[in-house]
């Protein structure tokens, strides 16, 4: 299945879900903690959650940058 790469860099559940793109098919395989298999996710629902994700961090920081006061 190739290498594996932490999803989740940084906060609350950092690094708790690896992932690895599957060639040929661009559909991607999720392990997470405690579980020997991977799930496979298709190409078009992982780019989902990573829009998701990515607009998740922009929220959390528009709210910390308002509640500092910049």
């Amino acid at each position: 299945m190739g290498v594996l790469r932490r999803l989740f860099g940084s906060g609350v559940g950092a690094g708790q879900v690896e992932a690895a793109v599957l060639p040929g098919s661009g559909d991607v395989a999720l392990r997470y903690p405690g579980e020997g298999v991977p799930r496979i996710i298709s190409a078009a629902t992982a780019c989902a959650i990573a829009d998701a994700i990515n607009l998740r961090r922009r929220i959390v920081a528009d709210e910390q940058a308002q509640a500092s006061g910049e």
